[in-house]
């Protein structure tokens, strides 16, 4: 776990698909947003990436702007992602509470298509009580060079950039 001014990181890494290896950043700003980077390597040219998030929402729409935002009842959720995946399917899920008492919800899943260079990283910026609940209020634009991930956030008033470079995150206000 790595914690800088205003940002708590903890990284886990995944190796059961051996040759490909899958890490994720989970970073929390500021104690509001959670920033989710994962960064898979080691794929061939013909693998895909699937990202799956389960929500407890049962109404979501994607907004068409790299958003998903959810419509019911409960508390607003929403999901902005840095990268255009190659896919987005939104499906019927089911989720339990504690007494294990299941009820409706939906499953999220990017499909992401990796560089030449058998990497793929994938952004996502969920705020959970955006300020116009159903309308999109965040934004995230994912920007990679050299080996390091950048991205420039905005939700909430607040405008940041997050820079990975290897298992160091560190934040900047914009």
């Amino acid at each position: 776990m790595e914690q800088t001014e205003g940002v708590t990181c903890i990284t886990s890494r995944h190796e059961n698909y051996a040759p490909a290896i899958a890490t994720r950043h989970l970073a929390l700003v500021n104690d509001r947003f959670l920033v989710i980077i994962d960064h898979v390597t080691g794929l061939s040219k013909t693998d895909t990436v699937q990202i799956h998030y389960h929500l407890n929402r049962t109404e979501l729409i994607h907004s068409g702007m790299r958003s998903i935002i959810s419509l019911d009842d409960g508390p607003a959720i929403e999901l902005a992602v840095g990268d255009d995946p190659a896919d987005l399917v939104i499906e019927d899920g089911k989720i339990s509470t504690i007494n294990d008492v299941w009820h409706d919800s939906k499953l999220v899943c990017f499909h992401i298509t990796p560089v030449e260079n058998g990497e793929c990283w994938f952004a996502t910026l969920a705020v959970p009580y955006p300020q116009s609940p159903g309308k999109q209020t965040s934004s995230v634009r994912q920007l990679s060079s050299d080996g390091r991930l950048v991205l420039e956030c905005q939700a909430d008033n607040h405008a940041f950039r997050l820079t990975l470079d290897g298992n160091q995150l560190i934040r900047e206000n914009l």
